[in-house]
C-alpha cells in the first residue's frame, strides 16, 4: 500500500493506493498544486482506491436505491455531475459512476472515501483524482475561496486570469501566452481558486487539459509534437517512455487530452503553484483578423462575467460537501464577492483573430 498526504491551502487529504504506477500518475497530475507530504502528516480524511473485481460486482448487484435519488457529485466545466444513490449497508453513502465504472462510498462520519473499481484502468485513475479534487475544492469554498472557470498564467510574477465559459477561447489564449516566452509559467488551464482575504492569491486547481484539433490548427508545430506519442493523460511521463506502440492516441477525432505537466512540456512552460492576481481577461474568438487585441471594460461588466464563471457550491447534502463547512455561500454572496475582487483588478476583453500572429505585445500591455 502506497500512502501520501496531499496538501492544499485549505486542507490535507491522505490517499491510499495499492499500485505504485497509480500513485506516480496521481502525484504527477496534482503536483505542484497539491503538495505531497509524508504519510505521517495529519489529514482531513483518507481517500482509498480499491481495485477489487468481486467487491465492485457485489456493489453493482445491490442496484440503485428505490428512491431514484441523484446526489450532486462533481463540478465539471460542462456542468454539475449528479450520480444515482445506490443501495448501501447503512454505514456509507454510495453512488455509482457509470461513465468511469466506479463506485464512490463515503462513510456517514465523513471518512474514509473509497473509490471502488473492478480493474486498474485510466477511468479508475480519473475517478480517484476527481474525488481528491472535489474534496479539496469543497474545503477551499468553506475557507472563503472562489472557484472560477478560468485559465491562469504568470507575467512578471503576477497572475493573469483568463475567464470564460467552455469554448470561449481560454486554452487558445493561454497557449498563445505560454508559447511567446513572455509568460513562462502556467497556474491553471480550466479552474482557479481565488482568495477573498485581501491577498488576491490565485491557486491552480489541476484538470485534464483538452487541446481540440480545431484549436491546434493555430499551432502547427505543437500539433506535430502531439503526434509524437509523448502526451496522453492516461499515463505518467515515465509510463509514456515504455508503453507499447498504439497505446497512445496520436490522431484523435476531436481533441488530445493531456495532464498539466505534459501540457507544460508541450508549450515549454513551467508549472507554478500560486501568484497574486493583477489582471483579468475575458477572451472572445473571432471569425476573422490576424491580431490579439485588448480592450478595457468597466467593473460592472467584468463582475457580471466573473460571477457567471464561478463554480456554484454543492448543496449541503451533496456527496462531497464538507461536513465541517456549514452552509454554502448564497448566490448574493457570490455576486458580491465577484464584484469586490473585480474592483481591484485590471480588466480586459480580448479579441482573438482567426489567423492571429502573436508577437506578445498584448502580454506586455498586461504587465505594464
Amino acid at each position: 500500500m502506497t500512502r501520501a498526504v496531499y496538501r492544499s491551502p485549505a486542507c490535507a487529504l491522505r490517499v491510499n493506493v495499492d499500485d505504485q504506477a497509480v500513485y506516480d500518475w496521481l502525484s504527477e497530475f496534482l503536483t505542484p498544486c497539491l503538495q505531497a507530504e509524508a504519510d505521517a502528516a495529519p489529514a482531513l480524511c483518507d481517500v482509498r482506491l480499491v481495485i477489487d473485481h468481486e467487491a465492485f460486482h457485489a456493489l453493482k448487484a445491490r442496484g440503485a436505491a428505490p428512491s431514484g435519488a441523484l446526489l450532486d457529485s462533481f463540478r465539471l466545466d460542462h456542468g454539475l455531475i449528479r450520480l444515482p444513490l445506490w443501495r448501501g449497508d447503512g454505514a456509507a453513502v454510495t453512488v455509482f459512476d457509470e461513465a468511469l465504472e466506479a463506485f464512490y462510498c463515503r462513510r456517514r462520519s465523513g471518512e474514509p472515501v473509497d473509490v471502488v473499481a473492478a480493474v486498474d484502468s485510466a477511468r479508475a485513475r480519473v475517478a480517484l483524482m476527481r474525488v481528491v479534487r472535489e474534496l479539496t475544492m469543497t474545503r477551499l469554498v468553506a475557507a472563503g475561496w472562489l472557484i472560477v472557470h478560468a485559465a491562469a498564467f504568470v507575467v512578471d510574477g503576477r497572475a493573469v486570469l483568463v475567464v470564460g465559459p467552455k469554448r470561449a477561447g481560454k486554452t487558445t489564449l493561454l497557449t498563445y501566452a505560454l508559447t511567446t516566452g513572455a509568460a513562462p509559467c502556467l497556474l491553471a488551464n480550466d479552474r482557479v481558486a481565488i482568495a477573498l482575504d485581501g491577498s488576491r492569491a490565485a491557486w491552480g486547481v489541476p484538470t485534464i487539459v483538452s487541446l481540440r484539433v480545431a484549436m491546434m490548427r493555430r499551432f502547427p508545430l505543437l500539433a506535430r509534437r502531439l503526434q509524437s506519442g509523448r502526451y496522453d493523460f492516461r499515463f505518467s511521463q515515465r509510463e509514456l517512455e515504455t508503453v507499447g506502440e498504439g497505446a497512445v492516441d496520436v490522431a484523435p477525432a476531436e481533441a488530445w487530452s493531456v495532464t498539466p505537466m505534459q501540457y507544460c512540456d508541450l508549450v515549454g512552460a513551467s508549472l507554478g503553484l500560486q501568484a497574486t492576481v493583477s489582471a483579468i481577461v475575458f477572451p472572445q474568438l473571432m471569425d476573422d483578423g490576424r491580431s490579439i487585441e485588448l480592450q478595457s471594460i468597466d467593473a460592472a461588466e467584468a463582475a457580471g462575467h466573473l460571477s457567471a464563471s464561478v463554480f456554484r457550491p454543492h448543496s449541503i447534502d451533496a456527496l462531497f460537501t464538507s461536513r465541517e463547512g456549514g452552509h454554502p455561500p448564497s448566490e448574493a454572496d457570490l455576486v458580491k464577492a465577484s464584484a469586490m475582487f473585480i474592483d481591484r483588478s485590471a480588466r480586459y476583453a480580448c479579441r482573438i483573430g482567426a489567423d492571429a500572429e502573436d508577437d506578445g505585445v498584448w502580454i506586455k500591455a498586461l504587465a505594464s
